[in-house]
């Protein structure tokens, strides 16, 4: 636009002594040549012309403008053969206005360089044409110098625009770059960041799931669920995902996969009774003790959000699907991954009942492998004072059961194995179990076939195993990655006149045995490169 301006403008100008067909033939090309200016930036604009051919029309409309203004006034005079009245030595003022047009093309055009070079060739080569044909006003070697100047200053400026164009290029190249590595930097760091809130879950919910064990009977998972039928629009329920309710459904004799927390107090006494008055008191405090502590999803008021605060538990008369009461405490506390944990501690831990109809065998066995709410024999107390001889490491293991699940240990091996949880296995706590069991049955097999055969009264064959394994254990939970105990194990079988181990009221186990650990060493695990992680 501002090119046509200037157009305007030069036609305005007078003609004075200029003939008038030499003054009509500049200012009729170069409103030409500003009118193809103007066509082919409407026609890229509009899409009449594919972009590819930018370069071509500018490089024609740049040829036109060149030619037109290579014609001095004499050789335009001698073209159309008017008579010269005076000479006028004007080849350096056009000269002038074809380096204004160089100097407009290089800063705005941004055409390909091969363009630029052969403009300024055939720029050269009919500006030589033209003094060869019609001659100069200047000298001869007048000319020559100021010809030789112009296409010298041209070269310069091609060579001042390559330089530009490639600087322009690569800060293009470096600013794309930058942008990649910025990004790659972010989504770096939400990695990171991810991976370290991952870590931390996990190591809050393993030391969760050790104060779990360690402390209550019963640990899970509730969830609101919505209850059709029911007053409240949500209800914290019992997760139907956790695998753990199998010991829980012994003790209440139902099934509590999916239902709502108030299961706990059994059923609902009929009638209009003080029972009933009572059991709805108790469902009233534990709802009011659940909402506190355990936090709905749909809850925006920021006063009920979870904050950090102290853990409280309450007590609570339950009863089983017959109503038969028994007392509990109940631990509610809302955890990081959206749901809510649960931990229920029985205040008269011989308390076991079966389901109505059921097989206790039957429902040992789906108990087992369940997720710290119960083991594979639930009637046995894991730690006890009476287990072995004073300041004795020693356990007693089912041998029947795959795994070697832990039935009843001594309080010193709870300095090896950390607080234990129902459904132990000792092979998990093991670094080579393999070997281990290996060891233990052919030992087993050995006292065993030793009792079924008369060996003509040697009182070498005991219940005891001559040969002792040297084992490699590791504690449970977060410290197990650190640090670990060597010791030398023994195997003792109990005769029929040995005293079993206390099993709180319940069933004996298939086949107990006792292990008993000697010479036992801590050992430092070799540093993690996970430890260095967690540190950062």
């Amino acid at each position: 636009m501002f090119y046509c301006f200037l157009q305007v403008l030069w036609i305005l100008l007078p003609r004075g002594s200029m003939d008038l067909t030499v003054w009509l033939f500049y200012r009729l090309n170069s409103a030409a040549s500003a009118l193809g200016f103007v066509f082919i930036v409407v026609a890229l604009d509009r899409k009449w012309i594919n972009c590819k051919f930018y370069d071509l029309c500018i490089f024609v409309v740049g040829c036109h403008f060149l030619a037109i203004n290579s014609f001095t006034r004499s050789n335009a005079e001698h073209l159309f053969g008017v008579e010269s009245k005076q000479p006028v030595g004007d080849e350096a003022y056009q000269l002038l206005v074809c380096m204004t047009l160089w100097a407009g093309f290089l800063a705005h055009a941004e055409i390909d360089m091969r363009y630029f070079f052969a403009l300024i060739h055939w720029n050269m080569f009919v500006w030589l044409a033209l003094g060869v044909i019609y001659g100069t006003a200047l000298p001869f070697e007048f000319f020559v110098k100021l010809t030789l100047t112009y296409y010298i200053l041209c070269l310069i400026m091609l060579e001042h625009s390559r330089r530009a164009e490639r600087r322009r290029r690569e800060m293009l190249f470096m600013s794309v770059e930058l942008e990649k590595l910025a990004e790659h930097r972010e989504e770096f760091a939400e990695y990171e960041r991810q991976a370290a809130a991952t870590k931390i879950i996990a190591v809050e919910q393993e030391a969760v799931q050790s104060f779990m064990s360690a402390v209550f009977d019963f640990f899970g998972h509730l969830a609101w669920r919505t209850c059709s039928g029911e007053c409240e629009p949500k209800l914290l329920c019992f997760s139907p995902e956790d695998q753990g309710n199998a010991a829980l459904k012994v003790l209440l004799g139902q099934d509590i996969a999916g239902r709502p927390l108030e299961t706990l107090l059994g059923p609902e006494p009929a009638g209009a009774s003080s029972a009933q008055v009572h059991w709805r008191q108790e469902r009233r405090r534990l709802w009011d003790y659940a909402s506190l502590e355990a936090h709905c999803p749909d809850d925006t008021d920021g006063s009920k959000s979870p904050s950090r605060r102290v853990a409280r538990k309450i007590g609570l008369t339950c009863g089983d699907v017959t109503g038969a009461p028994f007392e509990v405490e109940l631990f509610i506390r809302a955890s990081s991954l959206g749901r809510s944990l649960f931990g229920i501690r029985l205040l008269s831990p011989g308390y076991r009942k079966s389901p109505p109809d059921s097989n206790a065998h039957d429902t040992d066995q789906q108990s087992q492998g369940s997720c710290g709410n119960g083991s594979v024999h639930p009637e046995a107390a894991l730690v006890s004072e009476s287990v072995g001889a004073e300041g004795e490491v020693c356990l007693w293991v089912d041998a029947a059961e795959q795994g070697l699940p832990v039935l009843v240990c001594s309080v010193p091996f709870t300095l090896i194995s950390g607080p234990p949880s129902p459904g132990l296995l000792l092979l998990d706590m093991l670094l080579d179990g393999a070997v281990f069991e290996e060891w233990f049955q052919l030992n087993l097999n050995d006292i065993m076939n030793a009792d079924d055969h008369d060996h003509d009264g040697d009182s070498s064959r005991t219940g005891t195993s001559v040969h002792r394994c040297s084992i490699a254990l590791q504690p449970t939970g977060h410290v197990g990655r650190f640090f670990g105990f060597t010791a030398a194990c023994s195997l003792h079988v109990p005769d029929s006149s040995e005293a079993l181990p206390n099993m709180s009221g319940g069933t004996i186990p298939y086949m107990p045995i006792k292990l008993v650990f000697t010479d036992v060493r801590l050992r430092q695990i070799a540093h993690e490169p996970e430890r260095d992680k967690l540190k950062d």
